[in-house]
């Protein structure tokens, strides 16, 4: 309560919109992703979909911090942990892990992502730059990842299960563009409007390797100084491989959430 009480009267204090030259803001929200892909552990690709139906939305709160040390480099610091469970009964007979998956039998999983990064991106090409009544930079993006995926699945019938838990580095690089305008003089209830987007691709490091591609966007809606409704889309495909182990799969859906500038 202390610390929202200050970041409170830190943003009465500050400037009019989300368009100042260095902000921080802390954003927090329910992301409401599917999980979709595949895993493969010696036998057959197990669809998420359909073969092992884990394709429920899931809210997930995923939180942010946004710096601007100086004027043209941005940090953020994201975490999220997301999870999901399922059962069913299995449709086509496969093998995972070294575990028999008959026709009929009937299986129940688990999976558990956990993903901490850190980006900077440097405003190298800045149209109309921060500070002003527009703003349009666009920006090359690095990020640092440490993501952590369990998957447990169990042939309940038989009574055996496969855990496999994989703890991952994902280096990426990308662009990220930021466009905004002052709306204070045309809408009063709204001072600015902020669009953020961002494509990054990298590698997967770590037990054999892989890949990853992260997309999102999202706008920013500020209703008062320093405060701001926040609507966006994410999507996060991870494909990493240990031996016989693959996991092809990622995450995409809905931000729906807030934000305070200090």
């Amino acid at each position: 309560m202390m610390l929202a009480a200050l970041l409170l009267a830190a943003a009465a204090d500050a400037p009019a919109t989300n368009l100042v030259e260095q902000p921080a803001f802390v954003r927090i929200g329910a992301w409401i992703p599917r999980l979709s892909g595949f895993v493969q552990d010696g036998g057959g690709e197990l669809d998420l979909e359909t073969e092992i139906d884990l394709h429920s939305h899931e809210t997930t709160v995923l939180g942010e911090f946004e710096l601007r040390p100086v004027e043209q480099l941005t940090l953020r610091l994201s975490a999220y942990e997301f999870a999901v469970s399922g059962s069913g009964t299995i449709a086509t007979a496969d093998t995972f892990g070294g575990m028999a998956l008959s026709t009929g039998d009937a299986w129940s999983a688990d999976v558990a992502m956990r993903d901490l990064s850190l980006e900077a991106a440097w405003d190298y090409w800045q149209p109309y730059p921060r500070g002003g009544d527009a703003v349009l930079t666009f920006a090359p993006l690095v990020s640092a990842r440490l993501i952590d995926i369990d998957l447990d699945l169990r042939n309940d019938t038989l009574g055996e299960v496969v855990e496999q838990d994989h703890a991952w580095t994902i280096l990426q690089a990308g662009l990220r563009v930021d466009l905004g305008w002052n709306t204070a003089d045309r809408m009063g209830w709204m001072q600015s409007l902020s669009i953020d987007s961002a494509v990054l691709v990298g590698a997967v490091l770590g037990d054999d390797g892989g890949s990853a591609v992260t997309v999102r966007t999202g706008i920013a809606l500020e209703c008062r100084s320093g405060l701001s409704l926040y609507v966006g889309y994410r999507l996060d495909e991870i494909e990493g491989e240990d031996g016989d182990y693959t996991w092809d799969a990622g995450l995409q859906g809905l931000f729906l959430g807030g934000q305070i500038r200090f």
